[in-house]
């Protein structure tokens, strides 16, 4: 697909073909259907109120954060439970169906990408909270690893670069974190082996991401993931 850019660039020099005389009308009409010259400012129309859209979804998401902060203890747990898997549902369905959803410019696709990215950060965020809900204690190592697998698997059923190197950040922090407590304890469980083994994990499950997602961005963090980790 051709950029707004070139497009653009193209309108201008066609439009001053025409008033030279270069070219008639019907050649300019041909060039304009193949280039969808007239698509150029509804897209960019359109990208400007995506850009209105997400800020005032911004605003909108920060009152709500504050209006739960301040009632939060004064809820029963069920409503809190959910609370948390209806924001997680709600934001992921949302970005999943816009993500989907054809739009000049790709301007539906970027909001709900970014709108996927969200819900991949708040389902760290609903980790935490219902740990505290539980009375559960974790490392900040295992948090960090259980989130990173989890987004890990969004990436690869989404093939989406964005929440493939989101993961594979989070699955490295976690492994910086964990290694010392690892070592220094001596305990053995599933994450203790994903920290002992992690040149293999970053093989076996960040390259064939790369692939799965056609990103390069991915690939590099994963030779960087092998290369720190061996």
């Amino acid at each position: 697909m051709n950029s707004d850019k070139f497009r653009r660039q193209l309108r201008h020099e066609v439009e001053t073909w025409q008033q030279e005389g270069l070219i008639d009308s019907s050649v300019y009409q041909t060039l304009s259907d193949r280039y969808q010259f007239d698509e150029i400012d509804r897209a960019s129309s359109n990208r400007f109120t995506g850009i209105l859209m997400g800020f005032g979804g911004i605003l909108m998401g920060l009152g709500a954060i504050t209006f739960v902060a301040a009632n939060w203890e004064g809820w029963p747990r069920g409503l809190q439970l959910l609370l948390l898997l209806g924001i997680f549902i709600g934001v992921n369905a949302t970005g999943f169906y816009l993500w989907r959803k054809p739009s000049p410019a790709n301007t539906y696709r970027n909001l709900g990408e970014g709108l996927l990215l969200l819900g991949a950060l708040i389902l760290g965020a609903n980790m935490v909270l219902m740990s505290q809900i539980f009375h559960q204690s974790s490392e900040l190592y295992q948090v960090l690893l259980v989130w990173g697998f989890g987004v890990l698997l969004m990436s690869c059923s989404l093939r989406l670069a964005s929440l493939g190197s989101l993961s594979i950040a989070l699955i490295d922090s976690g492994y910086l974190f964990g290694l010392s407590n690892v070592l220094e304890k001596g305990e053995f469980s599933g994450l203790q082996w994903t920290i002992q083994h992690m040149p293999i994990v970053s093989i076996f499950l960040f390259i064939p991401l790369a692939y799965w997602c056609r990103s390069r961005t991915i690939f590099t963090l994963a030779i960087l993931s092998f290369s720190i980790a061996l």
